[in-house]
């Protein structure tokens, strides 16, 4: 950004359950008070390498919701998106309950777009880290923990006692053994 910071407003978006850090740029001086997204990663990336990257161009193959990269700042692990907005469908459903027909219809679109990456996106996964990562018995497990800590706790401020810990890492160790055991 080459502009004065007062040309900006700069705010935090909050409740994601990622390590990345996410905020609104607002430029006011232009009619529509456009904006954008900057996405801090804890590390600098090559651009053609980036999970983040590799994966907006799939879903961009495959007409699926992603927003556009406007610039790339590698060397600082960021990225200036597209502002697609925030809400979330959960929020939207919350809003619109009483139409029981619209509600359907989000949730069937939220299907479609899942039945679409799972059958098309390997058309496109040569060379693409994200598929070729093993989701083996320690990877899983990392996910339930990064789960634990970063959804349950951060986002839905949720903090398991001692007791339910236990039941949950019991319960965690036989899902990632049943599902690793998956072809």
């Amino acid at each position: 950004f080459d502009r004065a910071e007062e040309d900006f407003i700069i705010e935090p978006i909050t409740g994601g359950a990622s390590t990345r850090e996410y905020f609104r740029v607002i430029i006011p001086r232009l009619p529509t008070h456009a904006s954008g997204v900057l996405m801090l990663q804890e590390k600098k990336f090559n651009l053609a390498h980036s999970d983040f990257y590799q994966v907006s161009e799939i879903l961009r193959k495959l007409n699926l919701p992603s927003p556009l990269i406007y610039q790339e700042f590698s060397r600082d692990g960021a990225f200036y998106l597209q502002d697609l907005g925030g809400v979330h469908l959960h929020d939207l459903v919350s809003e619109v309950m009483d139409d029981e027909e619209f509600v359907i219809g989000l949730y069937e679109q939220a299907i479609d777009h899942l039945i679409v990456l799972q059958t098309r996106a390997n058309n496109y996964s040569k060379g693409v880290a994200a598929f070729e990562r093993a989701f083996d018995e320690k990877k899983l497990m990392w996910e339930m923990d990064f789960m634990m800590k970063h959804f349950a706790a951060s986002f839905a401020s949720w903090k398991p006692e001692k007791n339910e810990k236990i039941v949950l890492k019991k319960f965690y160790q036989e899902l990632v053994a049943q599902i690793s055991a998956l072809p």
